[in-house]
C-alpha cells in the first residue's frame, strides 16, 4: 500500500513539474523582436496568448519602394512642370530616353504555338481548336535555282548559281585545215549566209559522223565541234536547232568517246558544247538521256590536271545539274565524287571551288520533296578546303554555304 502510495505521489510531481514547464517556455507563435514573457505584461492560460503592450511588425510589402536616384527624381520633376506626356519607346532611335515607355499593342488573337492559359484552355478545361493566325507555309526544300539575262530558265539567284555561256579559249583556233575541211567550211558559211542553219548545222553532223566511225581526224573533228559552239552561243533558236537536228547530239558525244584520251583539246570544246547547249531548261533532260553526264564525267577523269578542260566540264555540271534526271545520274555514277577530287586537284582556282560546290549542293537536293542525299566526307572536306583557300571571296563562301 505504502508503494501505491509513493508511486502515486511521484507522478503528481511529474505532472506539476510539466505544468510549470509549459508556463515557463517560449510560446507558439513568439516572433524575433517580440519581448519575452519576462519583459512584458503578458499572462499565458493554456495556448492563448495575450499581448498587452506588443508592437505590430511591419511587412515587406508595407515598406516604401527604392529611392530614385537624383537623374530619375530631376527628370520626374521637369516632366510634372511641363506637363509633359510618356515618350513612346522607338527602337531606331541612338539615344534612349530614359523617360520613354514601350507600348506593346495586344493582338486580337494569340498564336496557339505560344502557351497560355487563354491559348491552351478552352472553357471546358480542354486543349483549345481556335483557329490562329496564318502562317506562312515555308516552300519545299529544293536547290538554289539559276538564273541567266534572256533565260528561258528564269527566277532569281544568288551570284554563285548564276550561269553563263562558255567563254572560248584563246588557243582554241585549228591550225591546219586540210583539203576536205576547207570545202566543208565553204558550204557551211554559205548556208550561213542565208540562214540556213539546221542546213548548216545537218553538213557538220554528217562530217563527224563520218569521221566518228572512219578517218578519226582530230582537225576535222575539232572543226565540226568548234563550229557547232560558235552557233549555240549565238543564240537559244540555235540551241533548239542543234539539238533536234537527227542525230547531232549523238554526234556530239559519241565524239567525245572516242577522243576521251586522244585529245583534250576535243574534250575540252565538247563540254564546252554541252555547257552550252544545257543553258536551254528543255536541252538538259535530252543531254542527260543521250549520256551527256558520263561523257563529261570522263573527260574530267582522263584530263584531271588540264584547268582550261575542268572549268569547261564543271561549267557543264553545273548548268545540268538544275536537272532533276541529271541528279540522279551523278548521284549513281558517283559524279560527285569526281568532283570532289577536281575540286582537290585545283583548290586555289576559284571558278573550279565555286562550280563544285554549286553541283554538290544541288546533287544533295531534290526538286520540290523536303529530302537530301546523304553527302560524303570526301565532299564535305573539298568543300571546306575551298572555303579556307578562299576565305576572303564571298562568291566561294556563298556557293559553299547555300
Amino acid at each position: 500500500m505504502n508503494r501505491q502510495n509513493r508511486g502515486k505521489a511521484g507522478l503528481r510531481r511529474r505532472e506539476a513539474n510539466r505544468r510549470g514547464h509549459l508556463h515557463n517556455s517560449v510560446p507558439a507563435n513568439y516572433r524575433p523582436g517580440d519581448r519575452g514573457p519576462n519583459e512584458s505584461n503578458e499572462t499565458f492560460e493554456g495556448d492563448d496568448v495575450i499581448r498587452a503592450n506588443s508592437t505590430p511588425v511591419q511587412s515587406n510589402h508595407d515598406q516604401p519602394d527604392e529611392p530614385m536616384d537624383a537623374l530619375a527624381m530631376h527628370l520626374q520633376q521637369f516632366c510634372h512642370d511641363n506637363n509633359i506626356e510618356e515618350v513612346e519607346f522607338d527602337p531606331d532611335i541612338k539615344v534612349l530616353n530614359p523617360n520613354s515607355v514601350l507600348k506593346v499593342t495586344p493582338q486580337p488573337d494569340d498564336d496557339i504555338s505560344v502557351l497560355t492559359p487563354m491559348t491552351a484552355w478552352g472553357d471546358e478545361m480542354t486543349v483549345s481548336s481556335k483557329s490562329v493566325r496564318q502562317q506562312p507555309q515555308n516552300p519545299p526544300m529544293s536547290a538554289i535555282s539559276e538564273a541567266r539575262p534572256s533565260s528561258t530558265s528564269g527566277g532569281a539567284s544568288i551570284t554563285s548559281h548564276e550561269i553563263k555561256e562558255p567563254q572560248p579559249q584563246s588557243e582554241d583556233q585549228l591550225t591546219y585545215l586540210s583539203s576536205d575541211m576547207s570545202a566543208l567550211r565553204e558550204v557551211v558559211d554559205v548556208f550561213l549566209s542565208t540562214e540556213e542553219v539546221e542546213e548548216a548545222i545537218g553538213c557538220l553532223t554528217q562530217a563527224l559522223i563520218t569521221d566518228n566511225a572512219h578517218s578519226k581526224d582530230v582537225n576535222l573533228a575539232w572543226f565540226c565541234l568548234t563550229k557547232l559552239l560558235d552557233l549555240a552561243r549565238e543564240s537559244d533558236v540555235k540551241k533548239k536547232a542543234i539539238i533536234f537536228v537527227p542525230y547531232t547530239l549523238d554526234a556530239i558525244i559519241e565524239a567525245m568517246k572516242l577522243y576521251n584520251e586522244l585529245s583534250c583539246e576535243i574534250e575540252r570544246t565538247g563540254c564546252g558544247l554541252l555547257w552550252s547547249l544545257g543553258m536551254m531548261v528543255d536541252n538538259r533532260p535530252l543531254i542527260t538521256q543521250k549520256g551527256g553526264i558520263e561523257a563529261i564525267l570522263n573527260a574530267q577523269l582522263c584530263h584531271v590536271e588540264d584547268l582550261q578542260l575542268q572549268i569547261m566540264a564543271m561549267g557543264a555540271l553545273k548548268v545540268l545539274t538544275f536537272d532533276s534526271k541529271a541528279k540522279d545520274v551523278m548521284r549513281r555514277k558517283y559524279g560527285t565524287d569526281v568532283v570532289a577530287d577536281i575540286m582537290n586537284e585545283h583548290t586555289f582556282d576559284a571558278t573550279i571551288q565555286v562550280d563544285g560546290c554549286v553541283i554538290i549542293g544541288n546533287c544533295a537536293v531534290d526538286d520540290g520533296v523536303n529530302y537530301t542525299h546523304e553527302v560524303s566526307e570526301r565532299e564535305i572536306e573539298a568543300v571546306l578546303a575551298g572555303m579556307v583557300a578562299h576565305e576572303g571571296l564571298l562568291v566561294v563562301a556563298e556557293a559553299a554555304l547555300f
